[in-house]
């Protein structure tokens, strides 16, 4: 059985400096997995022009759809584990990954993460992910959350055994997926860690792919819990949600 390698892939494309909070966690990897390898991919060093979909995201400017196609090369030609440049490593995984061709964990109760992946090279799993993107071309007009690899992959591991629901489950060809609170450990919807005595690592959830509408209700969403408390937050959540719903009912002609 081919091992998961102790090598970490990363993503910065666009060229751009990274901001404090990347260049933080970063740092936190190399000081907690200081026996590890580090790569990061850029358009430096990986060929988008093999995969018409990163070259036509890329044109765009949309660099997270990029590493949506590179982070998944990685780990098919190289093996290893990737991560967002918005994961925080709270402690070692790597026991996580020994005697294991591939590591995923839950982001939600019903789909898995892509911030997280770890796997051995030439793996079928990333394989096949791969292949979904080899005659594909990106529509900067389209529907992009249809694109978002967290759906593929749940949907790939699914044909696999994956049940949807969050718990440890043991897969077909050697894949074993965590929950929720080992290597996501954020409850999105309230914007808040939930990590436990289990977790490994947490996303942050940055969003950077999602329009600049989403993101700004993110910051916001943060503004409010470090000044009024998560209590608050959460009020005002399901305050919101309320009032989507009753407005949804009313247009209906409820």
């Amino acid at each position: 059985m081919e091992q998961i390698p102790h090598i970490v892939h990363y993503c910065w494309f666009g060229k751009s400096k990274k901001t404090p909070e990347a260049e933080r966690y970063i740092q936190g990897w190399k000081r907690i997995l200081p026996d590890y390898q580090f790569v990061e991919w850029n358009e430096e060093n990986f060929q988008m022009t093999q995969y018409p979909y990163a070259e036509g995201a890329y044109s765009e400017k949309r660099y997270a759809f990029v590493s949506d196609v590179a982070r998944v090369w990685a780990l098919y030609t190289q093996g290893g584990i990737y991560l967002d440049t918005d994961v925080e490593i709270r402690r070692d995984f790597s026991e996580c990954l020994e005697g294991k061709s591939v590591v995923l964990g839950f982001e939600a109760d019903d789909h898995l993460m892509t911030a997280f992946m770890a796997a051995a090279p030439g793996h079928p799993l990333m394989k096949e992910m791969l292949h979904h993107y080899a005659d594909r071309t990106f529509d900067a007009a389209g529907n992009l959350d249809g694109e978002a690899n967290p759906a593929i992959l749940t949907d790939l591991a699914e044909k696999r055994g994956l049940v949807r629901k969050n718990r440890r489950q043991e897969l077909s060809e050697d894949i074993v997926v965590f929950p929720m609170d080992y290597f996501s450990a954020y409850r999105l919807r309230g914007e808040q860690v939930c990590s436990t005595e289990n977790t490994y690592t947490v996303h942050h959830f940055s969003a950077s792919w999602k329009p600049l509408g989403v993101r700004f209700r993110k910051v916001c969403k943060r503004v409010i819990q470090s000044m009024m408390g998560q209590e608050i937050l959460d009020f005002a959540v399901e305050r919101n949600r309320r009032r989507v719903e009753k407005n949804a009912e009313t247009q209906a002609g409820y």
